[in-house]
């Protein structure tokens, strides 16, 4: 004998998809089900549609704006190469002689933005930092390479010519004569008094 499809009652609707205020305008979603209670049998009715689909919140302009989430992240710290060297390394070594390839690092965060720090004329962040998992897209570096720079040596150009000879006293018969050199790569003064050659 022939039975026709048998359906419970449609349950009620789901919460509407949209709750809030996007930038792409479209309207939300919402979805009622019901389930088979009796299937067809033979030449019985077939079982109708189980799910139905609607629009919601079409006007979008009546509801709040929807959070945005923007990754942010502190200035550089100072280039170190104390991360790169071993535990002996650092006990052994003279920090302050390093020089060559090193990192910097930085914290990097998620932010919600506010109506305030989201406008033009309020740059600053009010918010506090939030779950990293609320952020969209790539997450900014946190570690990336620097170059401590190495002490330069000192570097001498050669001899001048002898300049004239000067009395340092009117009463002296012999006077003295001096000729210099021009220093490079320091701004130490003692580098460039040593510079000054006298002869008598």
């Amino acid at each position: 004998m022939p039975r026709d499809c048998q359906t419970s009652e449609w349950s009620s609707w789901t919460p509407c998809s949209k709750t809030c205020r996007a930038t792409d305008l479209s309207p939300g979603y919402r979805v009622r089900s019901r389930t088979i209670t009796q299937p067809g049998i033979g030449r019985g009715k077939e079982c109708p549609v189980l799910e139905e689909k609607e629009a919601c919140n079409i006007i979008g302009d009546l509801l709040p704006r929807c959070p945005r989430y923007v990754w942010r992240s502190t200035a550089w710290g100072e280039c170190s190469m104390a991360p790169l060297l071993g535990q002996q390394e650092r006990r052994l070594g003279d920090g302050g002689a390093l020089c060559g390839g090193g990192i910097q690092t930085r914290e990097t965060y998620c932010i919600q933005l506010t109506e305030h720090s989201a406008s033009a004329n309020h740059r600053r962040d009010v918010s506090r930092p939030v779950s990293s998992d609320l952020c969209d897209g790539p997450v900014p570096l946190a570690v990336q390479f620097c170059s401590l720079r190495c002490p330069q040596p000192c570097l001498l150009s050669l001899w001048s010519s002898w300049g004239s000879c000067l009395h340092d006293n009117c009463m002296e018969s012999q006077g003295r004569k001096g000729r210099r050199e021009k220093v490079f790569g320091t701004h130490d003064s003692s580098l460039a008094a040593s510079s000054l050659s006298i002869s008598l």
